[in-house]
């Protein structure tokens, strides 16, 4: 898998809402 430190944000902008189940951070940002 690639490193979730890597994924640009608006990349990951785009893929957040693809994976609920890495809603860990209540501010809704990457996880660490």
């Amino acid at each position: 898998m690639t490193r979730r430190k890597e994924i640009p944000i608006a990349l990951w902008k785009r893929i957040e809402p693809l994976i609920p189940q890495v809603k860990r951070s209540p501010k809704g940002g990457r996880p660490r």
